[in-house]
């Protein structure tokens, strides 16, 4: 037996990216499609909508790592405290339902919080775009 066929294999950590959706728009499927299609694929999706999830779940591609959940109280903040309830995984990542992940984002991220124990939560940059309207001087200013 070889060296390499003896390590013991260790699991990637479990990452449940919490999604609060208050209405479906076309931005839904991208965001959705950008956290699965990760570079690090151990991860939970868990989307918490306003009503009934399912009528959302049906507009998305299948996929057993979509979590669809109503959520118990009201606004993106009820919403995150209904998903923290359900997320499962080791990290929790946060994911707005207009955004795109870059496809290495939790790969860096995770990487970035387990070289550095001591630091509990990790951002990113963002690019601002826009196909349908020009981006506000407030998101412009954030």
């Amino acid at each position: 037996m070889s060296p390499e066929s003896t390590k013991l294999m260790v699991p990637e950590p479990l990452i449940s990216v919490l999604m609060p959706v208050r209405e479906f728009t076309a931005y839904c499927v991208t965001a959705v499609e950008s956290i699965l299609n990760q570079s690090h694929s151990n991860l939970e999706l868990v989307i918490i909508g306003k009503d009934d999830v399912s009528e959302l779940l049906n507009q998305l591609p299948s996929d057993k790592r979509i979590v669809g959940i109503s959520r118990t109280a009201p606004g993106v903040v009820g919403a995150s405290s209904t998903g923290f309830d359900v997320c499962s995984g080791d990290y929790i990542a946060r994911m707005d339902s207009d955004d795109i992940s870059h496809p290495d984002r939790l790969q860096i991220q995770l990487a970035f919080l387990q070289e550095n124990p001591h630091i509990g939560l990790a951002g990113a940059c963002i690019e601002l775009f826009c196909d349908e309207k020009p981006v506000g001087r407030g998101n412009r200013h954030y």
